[in-house]
């Protein structure tokens, strides 16, 4: 149990004590004095005999001023910071005490009988105070607690997670080359060759998102955004032709090109185009300056063996044009 302590501050300019301020005078350093306040069980008995001793030999000292304080710190100490039995002895010696001094004080008449019920009352305060602190304290350990659990819970799932991915991993690294190397020892042509193309591609998109989630400290498990994904982008997207469902590399790769002309172009308008084999952006706006965004644009068309284009209007306006293979 921590032990009160009482800090007095004296101001004071003793010899040695003195020092210079920013101005240049001298101030007096305030010298701190510590008194420890140990709070025990027998101090409520050292009450009842100073009380008793404190009025002899006649018993016609008042000493009310000093000895109620007094009485009522040390009941109110014992409550808050005791044992239930510790406390009670406690309030039953202090009561003992006041008691002595309603009888042997002269300052002090019936009237004053108010100073039992009020001793009772900082009793129970104090034990209210006694028990909110441990509530307090069982509160703080069970958050703690649950923090604990909650980490633990966090690393296995990210352990699970890694495995799982490393299972995929496998799967993704053997199954799309064993059916290209059926393929490639079919007589060569153009079917056997896009098909060989397409198994790879499909492979490397594979690869990419898994290897992205392994990459860092952390995982993320959100799904990589779609073309069904572009209206929460932007507004007032045009679409031409039948929409089907494309390669994830494909959606992605899409996506992306327009996400990068947001940050190159204002104004901007979308126009997606569903072609039998492709699909084609055209995205207009006006250009502030942001090259970068453009070129990270190409790069992801292109990656995905697409064409990219830009074309700057007489009127300020950019129009960006991208064309990816898109087979169902």
């Amino acid at each position: 149990m921590r032990r009160p302590y009482l800090r007095l501050a004296v101001a004071a300019s003793p010899r040695g004590s003195m020092r210079k301020s920013s101005r240049g005078r001298m101030r007096a350093r305030p010298a701190r004095v510590t008194i420890a306040a140990v709070w025990r069980p027998w101090l409520a008995a050292a009450f009842v005999a100073g009380t008793v001793i404190s009025g002899l030999p006649s018993f016609d000292r008042s000493r009310c001023g000093i000895a109620i304080p007094v009485g009522l710190l040390i009941v109110f100490a014992a409550a808050a910071r005791r044992e239930r039995g510790d406390a009670v002895i406690s309030l039953a010696l202090v009561l003992a005490g006041m008691v002595v001094l309603l009888l042997t004080d002269p300052l002090l008449d019936a009237g004053a009988l108010f100073i039992l019920p009020l001793t009772a009352g900082v009793w129970w305060i104090g034990r209210l105070v006694r028990r909110r602190a441990a509530l307090a304290a069982e509160l703080r350990e069970r958050s703690e607690q649950l923090a604990r659990t909650r980490e633990e819970s966090a690393r296995l799932a990210v352990e699970l997670e890694r495995a799982v991915i490393a299972s995929e991993l496998d799967d993704a690294a053997r199954r799309p080359l064993r059916e290209i190397v059926a393929l490639a020892s079919e007589p060569p042509g153009p079917e056997a060759f896009a098909s060989i193309e397409r198994q790879g591609r499909d492979s490397l998109d594979d690869l990419r998102g898994m290897l992205g989630k392994l990459r860092g400290s952390e995982l993320s498990t959100a799904p990589q955004p779609t073309l069904a994904d572009l209206p929460a982008l932007i507004s007032g997207i045009e679409v031409v032709g039948e929409p089907r469902p494309l390669a994830a590399g494909t959606e992605l790769a899409a996506y992306r090109m327009v996400e990068h002309a947001l940050k190159a172009l204002d104004g901007t308008r979308v126009r997606l185009r569903y072609l039998p084999d492709a699909i084609e952006l055209e995205i207009r706006g006006r250009a502030i300056g942001d090259d970068a965004a453009v070129a990270a644009a190409r790069e992801r068309v292109r990656a995905h063996g697409g064409d990219f284009r830009r074309e700057r209007r007489p009127d300020g306006t950019d129009v960006l044009r991208g064309r990816l293979p898109a087979v169902a």
